[in-house]
């Protein structure tokens, strides 16, 4: 295989007994990487490269589109924020926030509030809190979980049902 010829590279081994770390007899496994593309081809670490050429760069982005935009993202009439937010209300850290969304909404209304902020909830318990730990996008209260927390903190709790102001999910009716 010479795919890619250029400087910097070095045709992938043909013999069946050549390794990358054998090529002319000499060790080339700290000084060489496969191309990225999957063409075989060795680019010398210290290029800083990750393909061997334009043509290969360009043929594994399409390969990475098709795979990307072919791929079940979500399950028909659920949302990937949904799905994540499904997952997340189960963890002890959901739980106790939405525990406290709770507790802060229902202390507004004693209070004679007509309307409940999610925006000022999260921030208070993101901010009073500090040993609540991370989800797996790094946050420790991740605002993409307002909306969808809101909804079920107004379908579950009879007496906060009219304290939120909602608007339409993207697709979806409120």
């Amino acid at each position: 295989m010479t795919l890619g010829l250029g400087p910097g590279t070095v045709p992938a081994p043909t013999s069946a007994t050549a390794t990358p770390a054998a090529v002319n007899g000499t060790q080339v496994a700290s000084w060489y990487e496969p191309c990225r593309g999957g063409c075989g081809t060795l680019i010398r670490k210290q290029h800083g490269r990750r393909y061997c050429s334009d043509r290969c760069r360009l043929l594994a982005w399409a390969k990475r589109q098709v795979e990307r935009d072919t791929g079940q993202r979500a399950l028909p009439g659920e949302s990937r924020v949904e799905r994540a937010f499904a997952e997340w209300i189960e963890t002890p850290a959901g739980r106790y926030v939405e525990a406290e969304v709770v507790r802060m909404a229902r202390q507004d209304r004693a209070d004679g509030y007509r309307r409940g902020e999610i925006n000022y909830y999260f921030a208070t318990i993101r901010r009073n809190t500090r040993g609540l730990g991370r989800d797996g996008d790094g946050y420790a209260v991740n605002n993409s979980r307002r909306a969808h927390l809101v909804r079920k903190v107004m379908r579950e709790h009879a007496d906060l049902g009219s304290f939120f102001e909602t608007r339409d999910l993207r697709g979806r009716a409120a």
